[in-house]
């Protein structure tokens, strides 16, 4: 519970949400404020992360050191046959090894990346934010094969509800396309370019349509591509993904089917093709900074070292006996059901300490991201496994409420219009837990901006201020839910699908955030003005813990 701010003229006051009882007249489409489209070449992204990672055949380090809050260096470490030129038509590999080194600049504003290869090869990135609004990204390769190094200049501008972009290439290569949303899960969009070094040119169009669950794209180009694609999330960790390519002109056609699985410490990818070629991607997290990657590559009818093959057989069998055995739990326990003391949680809850990757994650892969600091505010990617946050979930769940706030003369907890969302405490006795907060927010519940930080006697005799709050995030599929800091940064940010001023944090399952009620010299922060943005569709699930002063029960 929170004592309330009074709006100041520096607050930005949150978003006015609707009322929860809206009317379906009252959720019509509001066509003037649509969200702004993905970039026109990403928008098969999704599609392409799962069936074309950059496959090779062999096994990567890559070693990343941060020097300090902007710049780190790189390291990586390849190892594995290369095909070299050969008069016969049978294949010929040899092992190799390449070592890259790699230097990173990030800032809100400006990111270079530089790398540089054993054999000769330097690659640049350069990404600027001109405006709020305006981004100019470059790139470039440099080599010491004749007709092999280029460049690419991009100028990319973001309106409220479109994108366009305007490209410059060496060859005199320049081209424009322009995405916009027509509705909230449609967008359209068109291309041209122009090769004047080849006196060639071109023209385009694509669709996008995607939803919580599901991507579809659909382009077709004047040059005779056809490309169609679709992913299916199957849950928080599986996706499907196929895609249809054919060139009319050439009357070539090419069909693949592919999966993503997503653990905490690793992520395995693999497809296979109508061409006969079938791929497996294994990326896996070691510790922070240090990722290892191992890749393999059969097309059908063609020989294949013993060695690769065996990976190859490894990967494809580790990877569907995961899927059957984390996301079809009745293989495991029919109908089984689990008891804690007087909890009996529902079906499909585990208890905690069924979580298998609790171990792993411990152990380094919470990845810490510094967004302000001031006020200070920390998010901690993958604080929690998906095992514990659907256990809080199945906790709460039969003993949620209607949520108070704590009136600042008294101190105690009553019920306000200024939080929709319902909670319950989790208390100390049940398990030895320490005392958390559990709150549900469905569609159109928000919170308005307060501050956490105790303004009564009542509370500071208790346990003493509150010096930071923990505030985790335990489900997924939210549109909306931003946590909203009016105060802090100096841009944009998104919150309940509107933009407004601040620094926002999306609600991704299984992740924290941190920050400081109290500033570093004891007093209290004003600047540490909070709210939860309206949610717009699914629903948000969350846990917090206060830091307190003194222990209190």
């Amino acid at each position: 519970m929170a004592a309330i701010a009074p709006p100041t003229a520096a607050t930005a006051p949150l978003p006015e949400p609707a009322s929860a009882e809206k009317s379906k007249a009252d959720e019509k489409v509001d066509y003037f404020n649509l969200p702004c489209p993905i970039p026109y070449e990403e928008i098969h992204r999704e599609a392409l992360m799962s069936l074309k990672p950059e496959l090779f055949e062999g096994m990567r380090f890559d070693f990343t050191k941060g020097l300090n809050q902007k710049f780190s260096l790189s390291h990586s470490v390849f190892m594995g046959p290369t095909e070299v030129p050969s008069q016969s038509a049978e294949t010929i590999k040899i092992p190799t090894a390449h070592y890259e080194f790699g230097a990173n600049f990030i800032d809100p504003k400006l990111m270079l990346f530089g790398r540089i290869l054993t054999d000769g090869r330097l690659n640049a990135r350069v990404k600027c934010d001109l405006t709020d609004n305006l981004i100019l990204k470059a790139n470039a390769q440099l080599t010491n094969e004749p007709h092999m190094s280029h460049g690419m200049l991009n100028f990319d501008y973001k309106g409220r509800d479109y994108r366009t972009q305007f490209q410059l290439g060496n060859g005199a290569l320049f081209g424009a396309n322009y995405i916009q949303s027509v509705t909230p899960h449609l967008s359209l969009g068109g291309e041209v370019f122009w090769a004047g070094q080849h006196r060639k040119s071109g023209i385009g169009y694509a669709a996008r349509y995607n939803t919580d669950k599901m991507v579809a794209t659909g382009q077709v180009a004047s040059t005779g591509m056809v490309a169609l694609s679709y992913v299916q999330k199957v849950s928080e960790k599986v996706s499907l993904a196929s895609d249809f390519m054919y060139n009319y002109m050439s009357r070539d056609v090419t069909a693949s089917f592919g999966y993503d699985y997503i653990l905490r410490q690793c992520r395995l990818r693999g497809k296979i093709d109508s061409n006969g070629c079938v791929a497996a991607f294994l990326e896996e997290r070691l510790n922070m900074g240090l990722n290892f990657i191992l890749s393999a590559e059969k097309l059908y009818g063609q020989s294949m070292a013993a060695s690769m093959r065996l990976v190859f057989g490894l990967l494809t069998f580790v990877t569907f006996g995961m899927i059957i055995g984390s996301e079809f739990p009745t293989f495991r326990a029919l109908h089984r059901r689990q008891l804690d003391g007087y909890l009996q949680l529902p079906r499909g809850i585990h208890h905690w300490s069924d979580d298998k990757e609790a171990t792993v994650l411990r152990i380094g892969y919470v990845k810490p991201e510094v967004i302000s600091w001031s006020p200070r505010i920390i998010v901690l990617h993958n604080f929690l496994s998906m095992e514990e946050c659907d256990y809080l979930r199945g906790l709460a769940l039969p003993r949620l409420h209607t949520s108070t706030v704590v009136d600042t003369k008294t101190g105690k907890g009553i019920k306000s219009n200024v939080r929709t969302s319902s909670g319950m405490f989790l208390n100390p006795e049940e398990r030895k837990y320490p005392m958390i907060q559990q709150y549900r927010y469905e569609k159109s519940q928000f919170y308005k901006p307060h501050h956490d930080y105790f303004s009564d006697t009542y509370n500071l005799k208790r346990g003493g201020q509150r010096i930071a709050t923990m505030l985790m995030y335990l489900s997924g599929n939210v549109e909306g839910g931003e946590t909203y800091f009016p105060l802090a940064g100096k841009g944009e940010c998104s919150c309940g699908g509107k933009m407004v001023k601040g620094l926002s944090v999306s609600p991704v399952k299984g992740d924290a955030v941190l920050f400081w009620s109290m500033g570093l010299d004891g007093q209290s922060d004003p600047d540490s003005i909070h709210g939860g943005c309206e949610v717009l569709s699914g629903e948000k699930w969350s846990a917090t813990k206060w830091m307190r002063q003194k222990f209190t029960s």
